[in-house]
């Protein structure tokens, strides 16, 4: 049997949402008086078992919910699709609870449809009153103040017209200048990654604006519901530019002054934007900027904000920046204590092997070579950058206890894998991969066979490298070596 709509739809279902369709389908209104209990039933015992669904014939599925009934494809058929048409509008029905501004916003349609202004100016002022109170924009909360407009000049109260004409348009532009800074800190974001920008409207637009005027027109208003257009404007200028302080402090100082009129997930999505820029800036060859992210992670946790913890991002995870972060600034009691605490917030499917990974790193930095190497062989995953990210680990560690079998062997089974998965790591993770196993390869001969030539030359190609990963580790090796030629020499 083929497997319907209806049966993926079903069982998408939760427990709740299941009792509940039950429910929902016995509604005349909805199915004409049909009863689909039978077949629901049916589906129910069939839902999410593939194998279970194409084994059973369609005259078999049709005999256990018509008993004693000629098969008709067509019945079948036709009664599939109108139980898949329930279930669509109960999807809809169940989204219009979850959202109370969709559901204001159709309430309010309705009776402007009908005819029923007492009525709509009644819902529409204690609706309006939460439009306005909240810092948050939306697209519909203008399409409200809009319908409000209509309403009065159908009833033709023109100054009522008039005054929420020009509430309507300064909230709907408000929200349209929001979300263009937005898109344009994401099209500066999206430069680093070779992104061409030309022939884009939105930069047109910005090329064509004086922007620095209006804002400076609309702070001298005082008016917090242009908070949040301050806020992405001096961001996005300070993406636009890396090296403008001045905006990124008038937008930091504008940020922690009002953070507490702002929603957890704006809170959360500003410190987003700032990591994301100090990243940035640490690409440029800035490291010291990883104080400032790790102050911006310490903060974030004690403000309770750590959602992005929660999400499967592939393919790293928040989890790992935090991490990796941390032990690059030797805070090894602070990573320590945020496995701990904070790795039951990580989505089932990856939580162990992000812990295994995270206690790998750990133990590596301290020296504890052994239990690394304990902990990254417990670790399971088909990631791509973690399984190369531990082939690095192992590499390091080999060679810090002298186990040059064991590397050569991991170097030859790191270069089958990208080999055999060139179409699933992308290039430019291939490229900083096989630089490290290049310079790893020299390291390792330069250890084994010390020539005060080569090391200089392994020194410098290491240091002029701007995407060399694991720099920090190499040039100390480097340096160790050097220290233990110049030993030999005097002696």
């Amino acid at each position: 049997m083929r497997n319907f709509k209806i049966f993926r739809i079903i069982s998408a279902f939760s427990k709740e949402e299941l009792k509940e369709f039950e429910y929902f389908i016995k509604s005349p209104y909805l199915t004409s008086s049909r009863d689909y209990s039978l077949m629901l039933k049916t589906i129910y015992s069939l839902a999410g078992s593939a194998e279970a669904i194409q084994a059973l014939k369609n005259e078999e599925f049709f005999g256990q919910i018509f008993p004693g009934k000629k098969y008709s494809n067509k019945t079948l058929r036709n009664r599939l699709n109108e139980l898949t048409g329930i279930a669509k509008k109960f999807i809809i029905q169940k989204a219009l609870e979850k959202d109370k501004e969709q559901s204001d916003f159709m309430l309010l349609k309705g009776l402007k449809e009908r005819k029923l202004p007492d009525l709509f100016k009644n819902e529409f002022e204690k609706i309006e009153e939460k439009i306005d109170k909240g810092i948050v924009k939306s697209y519909l909360g203008g399409e409200i103040k809009m319908l409000a407009t209509y309403v009065y000049l159908e009833n033709q109260e023109y100054s009522k017209t008039f005054e929420n004409y020009w509430k309507s348009s300064d909230y709907k532009l408000a929200y349209f200048l929001e979300n263009y800074f937005i898109m344009m800190i994401e099209f500066e974001s999206e430069k680093q990654y070779g992104i061409n920008t030309e022939k884009n409207i939105a930069y047109d637009l910005i090329g064509n604006l004086k922007a620095d005027n209006f804002i400076k027109t609309l702070e001298e208003r005082n008016d917090d519901n242009y908070l949040i257009i301050f806020l992405y404007y001096y961001l996005y200028r300070s993406f636009h530019d890396l090296n403008d302080e001045v905006s990124y402090k008038k937008y930091s100082d504008l940020f922690f002054s009002n953070l507490n009129k702002l929603t957890y997930e704006q809170k959360d999505g500003f410190f987003g934007y700032m990591i994301s820029r100090y990243f940035m800036l640490s690409n440029t060859g800035k490291n010291e900027i990883l104080k400032e992210v790790f102050k911006l992670y310490d903060m974030k946790l004690k403000l309770g904000l750590y959602s992005e913890l929660k999400a499967i991002r592939y393919p790293a995870t928040a989890f790992r920046d935090y991490i990796v972060v941390g032990l690059k600034l030797k805070k090894y009691k602070w990573v320590e204590n945020f496995i701990k605490k904070y790795s039951q917030e990580l989505p089932n499917e990856i939580r162990d092997a992000e812990i295994n990974m995270a206690y790998t790193r750990l133990h590596m930095f301290r020296e504890e070579y052994d239990i690394a190497l304990q902990y990254l062989n417990e670790m399971k995953t088909t990631n791509y950058l973690y399984l190369l990210d531990a082939s690095r680990i192992k590499l390091r560690i080999f060679y810090e206890k002298s186990n040059y079998e064991e590397a050569f062997m991991e170097l030859d089974r790191i270069k089958h894998y990208i080999k055999n998965n060139f179409k699933k790591i992308p290039l430019s993770v291939r490229k900083y991969s096989k630089e490290f196993l290049d310079i790893y390869i020299s390291l390792t001969k330069a250890r084994l066979s010390p020539d005060k030539k080569e090391i200089d030359f392994l020194h410098k190609t290491i240091q002029d490298s701007p995407t060399l990963v694991t720099k920090e580790w190499l040039l100390e090796k480097i340096k160790e070596m050097k220290i233990e030629t110049e030993q030999r020499l005097r002696s």
